[in-house]
């Protein structure tokens, strides 16, 4: 008799022992069979994935790892969560190791973002005063790549060539991703002088359009005769001026300082984003890239490829279409993340998972639910590229279903 109460005593206290392990657990996971679930009031779901289960618990818990018949005798409901969103979160890349590239190889034709730290070593960066020559297609405008811009350059206009040294060079093709992502300045092309060759009022002796120089000792300075008084241009303004002027002077005009000192300075000119002088244009490697060390400001890089860290790979999008526009890889450091605003301060929150797919984060309870801290910057034309998930947010993990939409 002893025995017999002792042995259902053991076995009660069998059934009741999981149980009691589950009292405090709000998100577990089945060894057995790999599902999870998540805890509603006194009902246990199954969920789709670990985001979902955090939002839906309100906390970044990891989950408990049970047995699946310790839910044998709980209460279920239907599957919970939201289809897409990740299985895994990675811990997110810190401010500091968030940089942003996007390159463009020249044999594959494949467009690749980068994000973290990459293989710098293996790379050319392009310093002041250098530049690199691209085009989206044969055919299409040339833009001059320097000093974080993109300015379009008119290879037919042989004032252009001549005065940035462009004579027997072809564009590098580069994808429309690339050129998109890039700042744009204004066009590095002839400025348009009205009543250019009339008489300059203030200035006697001198036609509007003409190019003046005063030599001092730290260089040589250049301004434009103009209707309304003169202008200090640049280097690369004032060959352009002088080169496209069939009624001036072939060259400067070189004038003592005070000869201008009663003529009014003028600013007319769309001029300001011009280089100051020539950029030496270089021939690329195989791989160019546009790097980004905070959301703002742009950097270019060539190298012989993709500058992934030595053993690593970027992922393979599913999207990938070689040459045309949409983005074909991306790289993060395996099992990491990276949690990022558009742009500096109020824009958008994502969570971007290595596998290169951004998921927009709504708001500040989300992103405590899904374990997440402060967002980095990043640049928002790069943001576009990468391929959409579905929000995070607590409604969405928390609708209902009884199938996932596109399942056989």
């Amino acid at each position: 008799m002893l025995t017999a109460a002792a042995l259902a005593a053991a076995t009660l206290l069998g059934l009741l022992r999981p149980h009691v392990a589950l009292d405090g657990a709000r998100v577990v996971l089945a060894r057995d069979s790999g599902a999870l679930f998540v805890r509603v009031g006194d009902t246990w779901h199954p969920v789709l994935n670990l985001a979902s289960a955090r939002l839906i618990a309100a906390s970044a818990v990891d989950p408990l790892t049970i047995r699946q018949a310790d839910l044998d005798g709980s209460k279920r409901g239907p599957l919970l969560g939201i289809p897409g969103a990740p299985a895994f979160l990675g811990r997110p890349l810190a401010a500091a190791d968030t940089a942003w590239s996007l390159c463009d190889s020249d044999g594959a034709g494949a467009t690749t973002i980068l994000l973290g730290r990459t293989d710098a070593a293996s790379m050319r960066v392009l310093g002041g005063g250098q530049a690199m020559l691209v085009a989206a297609a044969a055919g299409s405008p040339a833009y001059l790549l320097h000093d974080g811009h993109r300015a379009r350059v008119d290879l037919a206009d042989a004032a252009v060539v001549r005065t940035l040294r462009l004579e027997g060079r072809a564009p590098r093709l580069v994808s429309q991703s690339l050129l998109e992502a890039v700042p744009e300045a204004a066009p590095i092309a002839v400025p348009r002088i009205p009543g250019l060759g009339g008489a300059a009022p203030g200035l006697p002796g001198f036609a509007i359009g003409t190019v003046l120089r005063i030599t001092r000792a730290d260089g040589d300075e250049y301004y434009a005769v103009l209707a309304g008084g003169v202008q200090r241009i640049g280097r690369v303004a004032a060959d352009l001026l002088r080169l496209s002027n069939p009624q001036g002077s072939a060259d400067a005009v070189t004038v003592a300082p005070d000869a201008l000192r009663t003529a009014p300075v003028v600013a007319a000119l769309p001029v300001s984003g011009f280089p100051d002088r020539a950029p030496a244009v270089s021939e690329p490697a195989a791989t160019i890239c546009a790097g980004w060390g905070d959301a703002r400001s742009v950097a270019f890089l060539t190298g012989a490829a993709v500058p992934v860290p030595p053993g690593r790979a970027p992922v393979t999008l599913a999207q990938a279409d070689g040459r045309g526009p949409a983005l074909d890889a991306v790289y993060l450091p395996p099992g990491r993340s990276a949690y990022v605003r558009a742009g500096a301060n109020a824009g958008t929150r994502y969570l971007i998972t290595d596998t290169g797919v951004r998921f927009a984060v709504p708001d500040d309870d989300a992103a405590a639910d899904l374990g997440l801290g402060q967002p980095s910057p990043a640049p928002w034309p790069l943001l576009t590229l990468l391929p959409a998930g579905p929000e995070l947010s607590r409604p969405n993990a928390s609708v209902a279903r009884d199938t996932v939409a596109g399942a056989p």
